[in-house]
């Protein structure tokens, strides 16, 4: 979700970056709707959205590192105040709740929270600043080797995940298991991968593995919705869909045959602005659910909470000056 470290913006990433913030949404509004089959199917289909999202950042980054625009250090002092003041800012709304509902009670602990990105869903924030850390050494062991392990590390990881979440019945916060960087790994790793390898690999077998990583990803979330009533999220069989995503976004084919038409614009949009869609969809969740007409289906809701998060970061372009509307995300 974090913007372009380019000065000049790339209309193709910036599509795939706005398809993957409009499955944020979907995954953030979701619903069983019927028939509950179709809805199940197109839940995960949504699932590669985070693991677009840093392959994408990992790519970026790596850019500037190997064209020389960047030191480690001026890279984090760029890169993390810009995702992490906003991820401040944005849930003292929630945390403010908290509060009031304990009575303050639990200050220190709500404030940790605040502090290491506990609040809701913005452990993401603290997930990518993980990932600008490791970025010198990334790109310094930035081969097939390295790519093999954190595959490795990731899917022990969710596999890991799955048996203390799920037969183990242990519940988790997003915090303790989507934030640490070993959850997702690989995935960053394929776009530090990708911005200094060819990107010119057989397009079929990117297309076999998103083919077969979706089906098993509909035969694994039948099986744990049975036997454990969830499923639905991320597991191993949505890693292997996602890398496949990936290499298929990533192919310089795809990039070369995009036009950028009319109807793609509002999608390159929400991608410029996806970090603000991220920061602010959950509370337009809350707004949506007041609108009666939003809540008659899962579509209706995901469409509605996207469309208020784009007209809201809209108006404020509008109103706020360029630099505070850089600091509180939306630039």
């Amino acid at each position: 979700m974090s913007n372009s470290t380019e000065n000049k913006r790339i209309g193709y990433f910036d599509f795939c970056r706005g398809i993957a913030i409009i499955m944020v949404v979907g995954i953030h509004t979701f619903v069983m709707s019927e028939p509950a089959d179709a809805t199940i199917f197109i839940r995960q289909i949504l699932n590669c959205a985070v693991p677009i999202f840093l392959a994408l950042s990992g790519y970026f980054a790596t850019r500037q590192f190997i064209n020389g625009q960047t030191t480690a250090i001026a890279f984090w002092k760029k890169q993390i105040p810009r995702v992490y003041i906003p991820c401040i800012i944005w849930p003292l709304p929630l945390y403010a709740e908290q509060l009031i509902k304990s009575g303050g009670n639990n200050l220190a602990e709500q404030t940790i929270l605040l502090l290491v990105g506990g609040v809701s869903v913005y452990y993401f924030i603290t997930l990518i600043i993980q990932y600008y850390l490791l970025q010198p050494l990334l790109v310094k062991y930035n081969n097939g080797a390295m790519l093999g392990i954190t595959g490795a590390v990731s899917m022990l990881a969710i596999i890991a995940i799955g048996y203390i979440r799920l037969v183990k019945g242990i519940d988790l916060s997003l915090l303790v298991y989507a934030a640490p960087f070993t959850t997702w790994w690989v995935f960053y790793m394929l776009g530090v991968y990708m911005a200094q390898h060819s990107r010119q690999y057989s397009l079929s077998i990117a297309i076999i593995v998103v083919v077969a990583g979706l089906l098993l990803q509909c035969v694994e979330s039948n099986y744990l919705m049975r036997e454990y009533s969830e499923g639905l999220g991320i597991k191993p069989s949505s890693y292997i869909y996602s890398a496949g995503v990936i290499l298929l976004l990533f192919n310089r084919r795809c990039e070369t045959a995009y036009r950028n038409k009319c109807v793609f614009r509002p999608i390159e949009y929400c991608g410029r602005i996806s970090l603000g869609i991220f920061l602010t969809h959950c509370y337009m969740i809350g707004v949506a659910k007041m609108i009666p007409f939003a809540t008659i289906h899962w579509g209706v809701k995901w469409f509605v909470t996207l469309l208020l998060s784009v007209v809201f970061i809209w108006c404020i372009n509008k109103i706020l000056p360029n630099r505070l509307c850089r600091w509180i995300g939306f630039r």
